[in-house]
C-alpha cells in the first residue's frame, strides 16, 4: 500500500486534526507554495525530523545532510502533504505512523512555502518560522478579499460629479460697517483663542504614517530640547544677537525599545497611523492581565475571540491578531470555541512592551 492510500486508511481517525477548518486554515487558507513529489524507495531513516506545527501539521525542522531526504531536495520548513492532492497538508500524528511502519516505497508530496521571511537562528522553533508564514499570508489574503468586495463607482455617478456645478460663496463685493467689524471681531477672537491654546482648533488635521513614525520617534528617543529663546538685544549706538544654546537631547521616558521585536513594534506603529488608539488601550489592558494577574488566576491567560467587545476592538481591526501572537499568544480551540491563550514566560520584554504601548496612547 502506498502512502497515498495509507492516508485514506487513516481518515476515520480524529487524533492530528486541524483546529481550524474550511478557508480559515492556517490563518488564512490554503497557503501559497510550490507542491512537487518525493519517493522513498531504499529501508531504513528518511534522513530529516519532523515537527509538530500549532494546527497539526507536519513540518520538516532538520534535513541530514548526507540523507535520502537531502538527495531528494527536502529542506527546513517544508511542509508534508499527502500524494496526489495537490497540496493538501498531512496531520502529523498519521504521518509519523505510517513512517514507523516502514513500508517502501514511501510516496509523499512536499509544498514548499513561496513566501520570503527573515532567516530564523538555529536555536528557533519550524512551527514558529511556519506561523510567521501564516501571519504574512493571512494579511495577504485579507488584501485581496478586501479588492474584492470594493465596487468600482458607475459611470452615470462619474458624469454626474463632472457636471456638478460648483459655486463660490465667498462674497467680494462690498461688505456693510456692520458686517466688516463682524468679521473682524470674529477673526480677533479666533487668533485670541489660537494664541491661549496654543494650537489652532479650527484646523482639521490627519495623521498619516509619518507622524504616527514620528510620534513613535518621539516615545524611543524622547523630544529634542532647544533650551529657552534668547531676545536679542539693541540700543541706539549698536545691535547684537545671541544664538540659543545647542540642541539637547531629554532622556526617554519609554523602555528601552531596542529590545523589543521589530514586528512587535511594526504593529504598534501600524494600528497608530490607522487611528486605533481604542484598539491599542484594549490591547494593553489584555497583556497586562496575563503578565500580571495570569500567574495567580489562570482565566486572564485565555481570550475568547466570540466576545462581542473582543471581535470589535481586536479581531475585525487589522494587525491586533498578529501583534498578540507576537507576544506569545496562540490560537486554540476550546470546547468548540475559538480563543487565544498566552503562555506564561514566554516573552520577557513583554512588560517592557506593554510600557511601551502605554507610552504611545500617552503621546497621541
Amino acid at each position: 500500500m502506498n502512502f497515498f492510500g495509507k492516508k485514506n486508511a487513516f481518515k476515520g481517525m480524529s487524533i492530528g486534526k486541524s483546529k481550524f477548518k474550511g478557508s480559515g486554515s492556517a490563518l488564512g487558507g490554503s497557503r501559497p507554495g510550490k507542491v512537487f513529489s518525493v519517493i522513498f524507495v531504499e529501508s531504513g531513516p528518511l534522513g530529516m525530523t519532523i515537527e509538530k506545527t500549532e494546527y497539526g501539521g507536519a513540518v520538516v525542522s532538520k534535513v541530514e545532510p548526507s540523507g535520502p531526504a537531502n538527495e531528494a531536495g527536502i529542506t527546513r520548513g517544508d511542509v508534508v502533504c499527502w500524494s496526489g492532492t495537490e497540496g493538501e497538508e498531512a496531520p502529523f500524528l498519521e504521518f509519523m505512523a505510517i513512517v514507523k511502519e516502514g513500508s517502501r516505497p514511501l510516496e509523499i508530496d512536499i509544498k514548499r512555502l513561496q513566501i520570503t521571511a527573515p532567516s530564523v537562528s538555529g536555536g528557533a522553533s519550524a512551527a514558529a518560522e511556519s506561523r510567521r508564514l501564516a501571519v504574512i499570508a493571512a494579511a495577504d489574503a485579507r488584501a485581496k478579499k478586501s479588492q474584492r468586495q470594493q465596487k468600482p463607482i458607475p459611470k452615470r455617478a462619474i458624469d454626474l460629479k463632472n457636471n456638478t456645478k460648483t459655486y463660490d460663496h465667498s462674497s467680494t463685493g462690498p461688505k456693510s460697517d456692520a458686517a466688516a467689524k463682524a468679521v473682524a471681531a470674529a477673526k480677533a477672537s479666533e487668533a485670541n483663542l489660537v494664541n491661549e491654546l496654543g494650537y489652532n482648533p479650527y484646523e482639521t488635521v490627519k495623521m498619516g504614517s509619518g507622524k504616527a513614525k514620528g510620534c513613535v520617534d518621539k516615545v524611543t528617543n524622547g523630544e529634542l530640547n532647544s533650551g529657552s529663546p534668547v531676545v536679542p538685544t539693541s540700543s541706539s549706538s549698536s545691535s547684537s544677537s545671541t544664538l540659543p544654546p545647542p540642541a539637547s537631547v531629554q532622556n526617554p521616558k519609554s523602555p528601552n525599545v531596542t529590545s523589543l521585536p521589530s514586528d512587535f513594534t511594526l504593529a504598534c506603529s501600524t494600528l497608530l497611523s490607522s487611528s486605533s488608539i481604542t484598539s491599542l488601550k484594549t490591547l494593553s489592558t489584555l497583556l497586562k492581565n496575563a503578565t500580571q494577574k495570569g500567574p495567580s488566576d489562570p482565566k486572564y491567560l485565555t481570550i475568547k475571540l466570540s466576545n462581542t467587545k473582543i471581535q470589535e476592538k481586536i479581531v475585525q481591526v487589522e494587525g491586533c491578531v498578529e501583534l498578540l501572537m507576537s507576544c506569545g499568544f496562540e490560537i486554540v480551540e476550546r470546547e468548540g470555541e475559538d480563543c487565544m491563550v498566552y503562555n506564561l514566560g514566554e516573552q520577557e520584554w513583554l512588560m517592557s512592551g506593554v510600557e511601551y504601548i502605554l507610552r504611545l496612547i500617552e503621546n497621541e
